[in-house]
């Protein structure tokens, strides 16, 4: 099958996505114009949109985290603005986070993570679907996403809970604080983490 790209931008798009899914490119174009239809069906219906990596494998792995980088990001955003139109302003748009780290080492641990990304750790200081480094530094990073991408709120999921509440007691926020280090022992305690187990109870002993 043939194929003719105009846009010399989604051309770039097409030819980056067929090289991270190990598809051609007829394939890769195919399954960026699914996505773009079912962010515009979204936008154009739904109340609540999430702008997050498409997960073709069934895991978080390198392509997922590479087309939830901060460039392919705008892209989405900029689909949704679009498609909304006058609707724009009553959406509630959230992201996900799929990684949290807590660290006075933002750099050296940018650097550690950014191969399992298949980014380069720069790449990581902007990037959406992860906090990285000390917990002002995760709030600022957090401020910055709903200014960029008008974001509604940000949902920490799993492990990332343990971060959530590390930040809400950086904002004075102890009882939420709590409530979301409280599910982070959860978590540990099923899976039997027991280092995490151990911190995550000394954070709570902290709160009082």
């Amino acid at each position: 099958m043939g194929l003719s790209i105009k846009n010399a931008e989604v051309e770039r798009m097409a030819r980056d996505t067929a090289r991270r899914r190990g598809v051609s490119l007829t394939e890769a174009l195919r399954q960026l114009l699914a996505e773009e239809e079912a962010r515009i069906a979204a936008a154009r219906e739904a109340q609540i949109v999430g702008i997050n990596p498409s997960i073709h494998s069934g895991q978080v792995d390198a392509a997922a985290a590479q087309n939830g980088a901060a460039a392919e990001t705008d892209q989405k955003s900029a689909w949704i603005k679009e498609a909304a139109g006058d609707r724009y302003d009553e959406l509630e748009i959230n992201m996900l986070q799929f990684a949290g780290i807590v660290t006075d080492d933002r750099r050296g641990v940018a650097e550690t993570m950014a191969p399992l990304f298949g980014l380069p750790p720069s790449e990581l200081d902007t990037y959406p679907h992860a906090c990285i480094g000390s917990v002002e530094e995760i709030a600022e990073s957090i401020r910055e996403r709903r200014e960029r991408w008008d974001v509604s709120y940000v949902v920490f999921q799993g492990d990332c809970r343990e971060v959530l509440g590390l930040v809400l007691r950086g904002a004075g926020r102890n009882d939420e604080a709590r409530a979301a280090l409280e599910q982070a022992l959860a978590r540990y305690e099923a899976k039997g983490d027991l280092p995490s187990i151990a911190r995550a109870r000394e954070r709570l002993a902290a709160l009082g």
